[in-house]
């Protein structure tokens, strides 16, 4: 993105070679950057920040913009850049060996990016310093499709994690086959032909402007079949098994250089998606990372079909969940007052936790089941006409085993975003992963806060056709902290926080609870002091000192510690429970009385305007209530469970099909209490 830069003492790392131009003149500790625009669009946004724990002393902006500005960053806004025209900004920081980002956007689209590291490189032109340009990073990667090619076929090479449009050259034993230039997301496809007098093992690697060479890849090559014009169509290759979001890796022989056409077929023979293939002159195909099976398909059986048009083929196989819960909503979208329902399967004779989340993330409801031993799943969660609208997150949870499935209120499921990291906790020089779902090639806009709630890190992250991304950072600049990751699309967006150098050594831990006396079933509000920045483990323990939950968490850089996913078990027994923090050696702990058993006065009553009525409970104790309703001995309705509120109150609607006496009976595992209501229908 950066042409004809002259820099004192930085790096520039470019984002679009021959496009824009930024000049860039550094005085002290203070900068000065140019950007022009030459693209056809206007320019409205544009941004720096520092990657590195530096901060702003001051800047300098010309009239015409907005800037929004914090210690780290900068942004330039509802201003307007047009082609040919250009616009400086100045900025003065504190610190050596600062790392600044940059990116220029029309609307939503960022057009270009790029960095600027303060570094001692570069080639000496007169009292200049000419820098040249970097294109291999740290995560660049690249593999071949197929992963096992012939000799003299042709493939595919795809690269990622490059410097963004930039030009490079593939190398085979040292000799130059390709070059070609990166995307505006640093990736790569090209094809080429392997040449025929190669090895049986050859050797490729990436080299770009300044002659730094990536890892290399080494591959096995196959001998080429012997084939000929009318080769026969079949499927020669393909995995025993497949999970939803996965490729296809499956590949056969064909006709040479013909067409053949692959289509994927659902368990209800429901066709998903159908693609052309191309023959290559081997007569090889194969399917690669052309077809992919979506996440939100069903579990069960799956064809997939080749044709020719002359000749057809075909192959099988069972897509299983990964675990052995297998639970989804009975429809994607349900009305406010609807009973919200799932249905599947987990597995058998084994307690079922859940968790209910509503389009804020607020906890609804958590609720254990016993799956019986065909494993068969049913849970119901009625929803009032004012509950929240938008999509309803519901986890289960079995052992170690985890599935999250969604259903939508008063609209269809938005697919959330999914943000998790494999670690909790990073040393320095580690490289976090992160996993990111959510709808197929989308862009998720990734950020990072500090410690102090300073961007510290910002990246957009392209989802791949399997609406799924595995993202690595760098996190070696961070200081010691807890810090928190957003993921970004729209109005939708996830957190997760993690340490980065913590470690559990607290000299000082401190726990506490808002109340003594809980009933099964209830949330554990816990607060706490600990040494700022350490790595916290809080204990739930039963009356007999048996472990019932164990979870990790973080003191903030003030020594806070606020936890709330301690739950009481619903089929907790009476007594003095324990909740023990610790911290390496150091440990506090503070007990709480579980009764489930209390003075609540259960008692229930009927709210009603002609055939429509609430049956209303209060006082009830525990998570939820089971209703009758009954015409003399006669039960007309199966037992209706209505989850209770806080404060021991359930409602739950009625519609009055006929005239009669009826006794409306309301149990709580604890107490039972019972209503005569009459009704005349006029």
């Amino acid at each position: 993105m950066i042409l004809g830069v002259v820099v004192l003492g930085f790096l520039v790392f470019v984002g679009a070679g021959a496009h824009a131009q930024t000049d860039v003149s550094i005085l002290g500790n203070s900068i000065l950057t140019e950007f022009t625009n030459v693209y056809d669009a206007d320019i409205d946004r544009i941004a720096v920040w520092f990657t590195t724990d530096h901060t702003i002393q001051s800047h300098a902006v010309v009239s015409g913009w907005d800037v929004v500005s914090d210690e780290q960053t900068l942004q330039m806004v509802n201003g307007i850049l047009e082609q040919g025209q250009s616009v400086k900004v100045g900025l003065k920081f504190q610190g050596e060996d600062a790392n600044i980002a940059w990116l220029m956007a029309s609307g939503d689209d960022i057009l270009e990016q790029g960095w600027i590291l303060q570094e001692e490189v570069g080639e000496v032109v007169g009292d200049e310093i000419v820098v040249n340009v970097i294109g291999i990073l740290p995560e660049s990667s690249f593999h071949t499709v197929p992963t096992k090619p012939t000799v003299g076929a042709t493939i595919r090479v795809v690269g990622t994690g490059f410097a963004p449009n930039h030009s490079l050259e593939l190398l085979i034993q040292d000799s130059s086959v390709d070059s070609f230039m990166t995307d505006s997301d640093g990736g790569f496809v090209t094809t080429l032909t392997l040449p025929e007098n190669l090895e049986d093992r050859i050797e490729f690697v990436i080299v770009d402007g300044r002659g730094n060479e990536s890892h290399p890849l080494s591959l096995r090559l196959d001998v080429a079949p012997d084939l000929h014009a009318d080769a026969t169509l079949a499927i020669t290759s393909i995995s025993e098994t497949f999970s939803l979001g996965d490729f296809l890796d499956i590949s056969g022989t064909g006709r040479l250089n013909s067409v053949i056409v692959a289509t994927l077929i659902n368990p209800e023979q429901d066709m998903i998606s159908s693609i052309p293939i191309k023959v290559n002159q081997e007569g090889l195909w194969s399917l690669s990372d052309s077809m992919v099976i979506p996440l939100n398909s069903d579990f069960g059986e799956y064809t997939i079909n080749i044709s020719d048009g002359v000749s057809a083929v075909s192959s099988t196989w069972t897509v299983e969940p990964g675990t052995n819960i297998a639970v989804k909503a009975m429809r994607s979208a349900f009305e406010p007052g609807q009973v919200l329902k799932f249905e599947g399967e987990a597995m058998p004779n084994t307690d079922l936790t859940l968790i209910l989340q509503d389009p804020n993330g607020n906890e609804v409801i958590i609720d254990t089941i016993q799956v019986g031993s065909d494993g068969s799943v049913e849970w119901e969660y009625p929803t009032q006409n004012n509950s929240l609208l938008g999509t309803y997150m519901l986890i289960l949870t079995q052992g170690s085993e985890r599935h999250i499935t969604y259903a939508g209120l008063g609209s269809e499921v938005e697919e959330p975003i999914w943000l998790i990291f494999d670690q909790p906790n990073y040393l320095h020089s580690d490289r976090p992963k992160v996993t990111v779902e959510n709808v197929p090639n989308e862009v998720i806009t990734f950020l990072v806060a500090s410690p102090t709630d300073s961007i510290v890190y910002r990246d957009s992250i392209e989802l791949q056709s399997n609406g799924r991304a595995i993202y690595e950072m760098d996190i070696q600049n961070f200081t010691t902290g807890v810090y928190t990751a957003i993921a970004q699309k729209g109005t939708a967006q996830s957190s997760y926080r993690f340490g980065v150098g913590l470690s559990m050594s607290a000299s000082v831990v401190k726990i506490d609870t808002t109340r003594d006396i809980y009933s099964p079933g209830e949330q554990v509000q816990l607060l706490g002091t600990a040494t700022p920045d350490s790595i916290i483990r809080i204990t739930l323990l039963d009356p007999d000192g048996s472990i019932v939950h164990t979870i990790d968490t973080f003191s903030d850089r003030t020594g806070r510690v606020a936890e709330r996913h301690i739950r009481i078990p619903q089929n907790a027994i009476n007594g003095d429970w324990s909740i023990k923090m610790s911290s390496g050696s150091t440990s506090d702990i503070v007990t709480v009385a579980v009764n489930d058993v209390q003075q609540n006065n259960l008692s229930v009553s009927v709210e009603s305007t002609g055939q429509s009525a609430d049956i209303v409970v209060s006082g009830a104790s525990g998570m939820y209530v089971y209703i009758s309703i009954l015409n003399g001995d006669i039960l007309i309705e199966e037992p209706i469970r209505a989850y209770t509120t806080d404060g021991g109150k359930a409602t739950s609607p009625w519609t009055i099909k006929i005239s009669g006496t009826y006794t409306i009976v309301v149990e709580d595992g604890a107490e039972t209490a019972q209503t005569i209501y009459d009704y005349e229908r006029n």
